[in-house]
């Protein structure tokens, strides 16, 4: 990305959950993309942007980013594709498993927060479809205990249109608040997906806030205009992640283990379907850029405090 400086640290590559719950070291080397404000005063807040299947061909990261340093936050962008030698995965999902560019998100928090330029107690965490996924998977108190040292290293967390295959089977919300906004034309994620989410995790105690645009496609926000594309579709199939990280396909019971790829082939074949429509339209593609500014501006910079290691 143009104007970022390049922060380089380390990751995990796991294929479910249970590697990241387990402790799994981080020995994988990727990079992101920091941009500062202009003007922040002393130490900013900050948010990780987790990036979708497109990679930076949707110009969100662009745009998020610009829209974040504008009202004084740090954005530090994390490329989970280009230092693994590809730039997208909407032709092939099983080049990095969900709980991969989780981990990346992760990862990139437990760097960051030792930046002497940033707040490290005012951290949050936006993503988008794959990187929504990374948004809604990492609310989780264990997961956070697990890879950050503690339940409440995140402080807010936002996730647009999220990859919901899989989601948490029982919720463990942090203390955090999340924001979750969804195309109610979304025939990639449909809407009552992203309800269901929501449901849960209000129900196991979790703050989430829920809000669906009309006529709006997967990928509301991309900067092309919505339309057709041939990628797979896995909205007729329910995957769940367990208690101890495993991840199972509800209808026909098909467990993940040690291949990603695999798992994905196998249940396209029971439950999945092909092509659906990304892009923006009818509404601007900065539709959600207000609310999600108000979102952080609300629980990153109002809420200012003694910086955590």
């Amino acid at each position: 990305m143009q104007g970022g400086e390049i922060v380089e640290f380390n990751t995990s590559a796991p294929v479910t959950y249970r590697e990241l719950l387990a402790g799994m070291p981080a020995e994988e080397h990727i990079f992101g993309y920091l941009f500062l404000p202009k003007s922040a005063g002393a130490k900013p807040p900050l948010v990780v942007i987790s990036i979708g299947s497109q990679g930076f061909a949707s110009g969100r990261e662009d745009l998020y980013s610009r829209a974040l340093t504008e009202i004084g936050i740090a954005a530090f962008v994390v490329d989970s594709f280009g230092p693994r030698g590809f730039s997208e995965t909407t032709s092939g999902q099983g080049r990095l498993s969900m709980a991969g560019s989780t981990a990346d998100a992760l990862h990139a928090v437990a760097h960051i927060r030792h930046d002497p330029r940033i707040d490290s107690g005012r951290i949050g965490i936006l993503g988008y479809s794959r990187g929504g996924h990374a948004a809604v998977a990492s609310h989780h108190r264990e997961l956070q205990s697990s890879v950050l040292g503690r339940p409440d290293a995140i402080a807010a967390h936002v996730a647009l249109y999220p990859a919901l295959n899989p989601r948490w089977r029982n919720p463990k919300p942090t203390k955090a608040p999340m924001l979750m906004l969804y195309g109610e034309a979304d025939d990639l994620v449909p809407a009552w997906k992203p309800q269901a989410c929501a449901q849960e995790i209000e129900a196991a105690g979790g703050s989430i806030e829920l809000l669906g645009y009309a006529d709006a496609h997967h990928g509301f926000d991309s900067i092309t205009a919505a339309k057709s594309v041939p990628s797979a579709n896995s909205s007729k199939c329910t995957t769940f992640i367990e208690d101890n990280g495993d991840i199972v396909e509800q209808g026909s019971q098909i467990r993940c283990d040690k291949d990603w790829a695999e798992f994905l082939n196998s249940i396209q074949k029971v439950c999945g379907t092909t092509g659906g429509t990304v892009g923006y339209g009818p509404a601007p593609r900065d539709v959600a850029v207000g609310k999600i500014q108000r979102f952080f501006r609300d629980n990153l910079i109002a809420k200012s405090g003694a910086s955590r290691p």
